[in-house]
């Protein structure tokens, strides 16, 4: 996915993505860490019988 945005970022006839393909490269990973963390919290700690 990183590599898909920062090639999506990239400018023709430049080999350097652009400070936007990072930045959004940036947001959605903290975007997915954020959710795992909510998930994690969220879930219900111990086996149920």
């Amino acid at each position: 996915l990183g590599g898909a945005l920062l090639t999506a970022g990239t400018p023709s006839g430049s080999e350097v993505a652009a400070e936007s393909a990072y930045v959004t490269g940036f947001v959605i990973a903290g975007i997915v860490v954020l959710s795992a963390l909510f998930v994690t919290r969220t879930m219900s700690k111990g086996v149920k019988a």
